[in-house]
C-alpha cells in the first residue's frame, strides 16, 4: 500500500514538475526566438532585404524586451532608409539613444544616424554623435561594428572638409594592434 501511494506521489510530482518547467520554459524559448529571428534579419538586412524584413515582422508579433524592441526598431529604420526616407529613418532612431548609451548597439544607433545625418546635411547634429562616437568607442572592442563606425566618422568629416580631423581617425583605426578585417583596411587606406 506505501509502495503504490508513493509510486502516485512520484507521478504526480514529476507530471507537475514538467508542466512547471515546460510552463517556465515557455517564455525563455519565445525570447530565444526573437532575438535569434532580430539577429538572423540583422544579418541579412544588406545581402538579402526582403527576407530581413519578413524576419522582423515575424519577431515583431513576440513578446519583446525593452532591448529587443529597440534592436528591432534600429533594423526597421536601416530598411526605411535603404528604401530611401533617410528623414524619416533619421526620426526613427533619435528616440532610441537616449535609451542606449554604451555597448554595441548605441555604437550601431550613432554611427547609422551619423551617416543618414551626413544624406539630410544635418551637420550639427551629426558633429556632435562624432563626439558620442568616439566616447563610446573608448569602452568598446574594436569589431566590425567599430571599424564601421570609425569609417563613417571618416566620412563625415571628408564631407565637412575637415581633412587632419578625417587622418587622425585613420591612424587611429589602423595604428593599434588588431589585425583590421580587410574592408575597412581598405577603405581607410582609399581616404588617406
Amino acid at each position: 500500500m506505501f509502495y503504490k501511494r508513493t509510486k502516485i506521489a512520484v507521478k504526480q510530482f514529476l507530471t507537475i514538475s514538467l508542466l512547471l518547467l515546460f510552463e517556465f520554459m515557455s517564455p525563455l524559448c519565445a525570447a530565444q526566438e526573437a532575438i535569434e529571428l532580430i539577429e538572423q534579419a540583422d544579418t541579412l538586412r544588406v545581402t538579402e532585404r526582403q527576407s530581413s524584413v519578413a524576419l522582423l515582422k515575424k519577431a515583431s508579433r513576440l513578446a519583446l524586451s525593452p532591448y529587443e524592441q529597440d534592436y528591432l526598431n534600429y533594423l526597421t529604420s536601416f530598411h526605411v532608409a535603404m528604401d530611401g526616407d533617410i528623414s524619416k529613418a533619421a526620426r526613427q532612431i533619435e528616440p532610441l539613444l537616449s535609451r542606449h548609451v554604451s555597448g554595441r548597439l548605441a555604437l550601431r544607433l550613432r554611427a547609422t544616424l551619423l551617416s543618414l545625418y551626413a544624406g539630410t546635411k544635418e551637420w550639427e547634429k551629426g558633429v556632435i554623435l562624432v563626439n558620442e562616437l568616439a566616447a563610446i568607442q573608448k569602452n568598446t572592442p574594436r569589431d566590425s561594428d567599430w571599424y564601421t563606425a570609425r569609417v563613417g566618422q571618416v566620412f563625415f568629416f571628408l564631407h565637412l572638409e575637415l581633412f587632419d580631423d578625417a587622418l587622425q581617425l585613420i591612424l587611429d583605426a589602423r595604428g593599434y594592434p588588431e589585425a583590421i578585417s580587410e574592408e575597412p583596411n581598405c577603405r581607410f587606406k582609399t581616404y588617406e
